[in-house]
């Protein structure tokens, strides 16, 4: 599988142990899946590990102690869980600093991103909607209309007609 190491497991208390002990854990957290759970029997895990069975049961047991020195109070402290009476642990805080390292990822994914796109931008290039908003003004504008008195004469006559035929006429005569 594949597992992220974050930066600040060099300043965790883990970095105090033994080599073999920090080479363990480094496995753990490499070899866990996505949910941070590694599922292999210990003989299965002293070779994929490349390690002598006795230094990984030793490895074992002391991940699974409590590590007063934790800023996580997850299973207190614990690094790994047993999954099973006989095999199987999970990484405690796995999911935690996985997700931690993928924000970090795209926060500096998107940080090179935008570097690369405004650099590709015209210098010459004049964003036209700032400037439009920037000439709008707020104005009152009051309109006299005049109408024209032919035509007010010819509605006035047609809608003191009587028949449809007399205003379609009126207007025919007086056209405006």
């Amino acid at each position: 599988m594949y597992g992220k190491i974050h930066d600040c497991i060099f300043g965790s208390s883990i970095m105090e142990e033994d080599i073999t002990i920090r080479y363990i854990w480094m496995c753990f957290v490499t070899a866990a899946d996505k949910h941070g759970i590694v599922d292999d029997t210990v003989a299965a895990l002293a070779r994929k590990f490349n390690v002598n069975i006795n230094d990984l049961f030793t490895a074992i047991q002391f991940l699974m102690k409590t590590d007063a020195s934790s800023r996580h109070s997850e299973a207190e402290g614990k690094r790994i869980v047993p999954i099973r009476d006989t095999y199987g642990w999970k990484v405690v805080n796995y999911e935690y600093y996985r997700d931690l390292q993928t924000q970090h990822d795209r926060t500096e994914y998107m940080k090179d991103y935008m570097k690369v796109y405004r650099s590709k931008q015209s210098v010459n290039t004049v964003n036209t909607r700032k400037h439009l908003v920037s000439t709008l003004v707020d104005t009152d504008v009051d309109v006299d209309v005049d109408i024209d008195k032919d035509l007010n004469k010819s509605v006035k006559k047609a809608t003191a007609s009587s028949s449809n035929e007399q205003f379609i006429q009126s207007l025919k005569d007086n056209p405006a």
